[in-house]
């Protein structure tokens, strides 16, 4: 039986930029992003104190994280308000891209919380050193087996 077809307008993303043709620019791109991983850092550490919230361990803010995920999918579930019928409807926020997107960076900061304030590493920093070491290891054919030292 085919599937109905949805009455939705599909969502339109923001215009992506040409993804860099060559390894030497895609190098270009990470290096320009590693001061903006620092910086987030910073927002992160003032924002915590700013609000004066406690530092979660990284069980804590891992918890918290699959919290934050949980409210991503409530948010798609609301874009979907006519398909379900939810119990207490009145408590459940309606669909919209800003929530979405709130959502999404929660589960980023608390991401980013589990890493940073527990081992003081920035895992922004491992993703862009992670993604550098995959693309090398594609260009040269090998593949890394030794996970990379996490204390320095």
């Amino acid at each position: 039986m085919p599937k109905p077809k949805s009455k939705r307008k599909p969502a339109t993303a923001p215009a992506r930029p040409a993804a860099p043709a060559t390894s030497g620019q895609f190098e270009a791109l990470i290096a320009e992003a590693f001061p903006h991983a620092n910086k987030l850092a910073q927002v992160i550490q003032a924002y915590y104190a700013v609000r004066g919230l406690a530092i979660p361990d990284a069980r804590e803010a891992l918890g918290f994280a699959v919290c934050e995920l949980g409210e991503c999918f409530e948010q798609q579930n609301a874009k979907d308000a006519g398909k379900w019928k939810r119990n207490n409807p009145a408590r459940h926020k309606p669909y919209t891209e800003r929530a979405f997107a709130e959502e999404c960076g929660d589960v980023i900061m608390m991401a980013f919380a589990a890493a940073w304030f527990t081992a003081g590493l920035n895992p922004l920093e491992a993703l862009l050193n992670k993604m550098r070491r995959k693309v090398a290891d594609e260009s040269t054919g090998t593949l890394d087996a030794t996970p990379p030292n996490a204390n320095g």
